[in-house]
């Protein structure tokens, strides 16, 4: 709906291990946290959709196409992963890749609805 800003940094995701997902019919949640920490303050909330790569396949999870919950179940893979790439493109394209070599993309593909946010800490939240 936004898109990303041209001079977005988004570095502060590289080296972070994702730490859980949390799925509901509407969004698919990402929480990442510090090696060392408990507390996981940085996140991605996927409100449209998004594409998880895993072993050259593609997994697509849509809430518009009124997909099953079970539909997000490759992401499970990624727990426990860090991230060791992160790319944001003005058109709102975010791509991150993962220490196991899956990578996590996420669109900014509709003029009607937010497609995702990206908070870290007390930082303002980015909505794209």
């Amino acid at each position: 709906m936004y898109g990303l800003s041209p001079d977005i940094d988004l570095t502060f995701l590289r080296g972070m291990e994702l730490a859980k997902v949390c799925v509901s019919p509407v969004q698919v949640q990402f929480h990442f946290r510090q090696l060392g920490t408990t507390n996981s303050d940085t996140g991605i909330s996927a409100e449209i959709g998004y594409t998880h790569r895993h072993n050259g396949e593609e997994d697509e999870w849509s809430f518009e196409r009124h997909m099953p919950i079970s539909a997000s179940c490759s992401v499970l893979l990624l727990i426990g992963a860090f991230v060791v790439g992160v790319k944001g493109e003005s058109d709102g394209t975010l791509e991150i890749e993962f220490s196991n070599g899956d990578s996590l993309t996420f669109l900014d593909e509709t003029t009607m609805y937010e497609a995702y946010h990206i908070w870290h800490g007390n930082d303002p939240l980015i909505v794209v």
